[in-house]
């Protein structure tokens, strides 16, 4: 499945693509080659297997053990300029939610954006699930764009109360509307029923695991 010619079996079945990435596959193979290789010792004297194995492995993988391509390039080249906005935008076709009808073609700027009215950002901080806004607005009504997309799951109180909020524009920034004041603007990035399954279900199988390997633990002492 991560071939080339696989290309045509992703096509015909639709679901596949929820997989994202072919090279996902890769992971089970190689955990379960991995248990394989190291079953080998249960089958045969493991000094033999040890004197035999360790070095096969090493030498298979010395290639590896240093980078194919040098570039001369220091750190400040590679986290500075065009290199720098390459990396952290080289994947946004794959995360950009659907309610952008299109990409960006900018950074987002740090202060809010006021579509209609006017007034002033006096005090902000972002991280990636939250942010805060301390903002005086001159108008009766402001019509404000953060620079924050909107996705399923975040929330906005303003003054300490819950505030609807909605997509906006074509890259589907947050929008909220505030009247003349000052506004403490604060967002949370919380859990949705989906992503509250998936955390429930990698519990379970944590959960799961650590009992069944306790269980085969005791089991082999009687």
């Amino acid at each position: 499945m991560t071939h080339g010619r696989s290309a045509p079996l992703w096509e015909a079945v639709k679901p596949l693509a929820y997989v994202q990435f072919p090279w996902r596959y890769l992971a089970p193979a190689v955990f379960f080659l991995s248990l394989c290789a190291g079953s080998i010792s249960s089958v045969f004297r493991r000094k033999i297997v040890l004197l035999v194995l360790v070095p096969a492995v090493i030498l298979a993988s010395a290639p590896f053990f240093r980078p194919d391509i040098w570039r001369p390039i220091s750190d400040t080249d590679q986290f500075s300029g065009k290199l720098w906005e390459e990396g952290m935008s080289s994947s946004l076709s794959d995360f950009w939610p659907r309610s952008a009808s299109r990409l960006p073609a900018v950074f987002a700027p740090d202060q809010p954006e006021f579509i209609t009215g006017f007034g002033d950002t006096r005090s902000w901080y972002k991280a990636g699930h939250s942010a805060r806004y301390i903002m005086e607005t001159a108008t009766d009504i402001s019509i404000i764009r953060f620079p924050i997309v909107y996705f399923p799951g975040w929330s906005a109180k303003v003054n300490g109360q819950p505030w609807p909020l909605s997509p906006s524009g074509e890259l589907a920034q947050i929008s909220l509307n505030l009247s003349a004041g000052r506004h403490d603007v604060v967002f949370n990035f919380l859990d949705t029923p989906p992503r509250k399954a998936g955390n429930l279900i990698s519990l379970v199988a944590v959960l799961a695991g650590a009992y069944l390997w306790q269980k085969d633990k005791l089991s082999s002492r009687y």
